[in-house]
């Protein structure tokens, strides 16, 4: 069976390294991208199960972005990552087709594989 692939978007460098490395022990292939267009390229040319999206991105929002890969990729699972409770992105996020997984920062390693099982199990 291939491990199931994971992106993590962030423009926060130590998130991106921090969720490869925990995600790559558990067996999963993970890939990063620092900004929300950056994200948008590689799902429209790779396949990946689930997707951490940070809300707050520089440029393309986590938003818009989810919006543009559902487009492409409407079965990719889709978690937000936020700094904050931010009900208004939140919203936005949700109405761009994402899941309801939330995973506010700084989370921790459980919550991270938390996170990603129940997204996988909502596919």
């Amino acid at each position: 069976m291939n491990p199931k692939r994971v992106l993590v978007v962030d423009d926060e460098p130590s998130i991106c390294e921090g969720v490869v490395i925990i995600m790559s022990r558990e067996g999963y292939e993970v890939r990063q991208a620092r900004s929300g267009e950056e994200a948008v390229e590689m799902a429209t040319r790779e396949d990946f199960d689930v997707i951490l999206m940070d809300l707050i991105l520089p440029g393309m929002d986590g938003a818009e972005a989810c919006a543009k890969i559902k487009e492409q990729r409407p079965g990719v699972r889709i978690i937000a990552v936020s700094g904050s409770p931010a009900g208004q992105r939140v919203d936005k996020f949700m109405r761009s087709g994402g899941t309801d997984v939330f995973l506010y920062k700084p989370f921790g390693k459980k919550e991270l594989i938390a996170g990603v099982k129940k997204a996988l199990e909502l596919a």
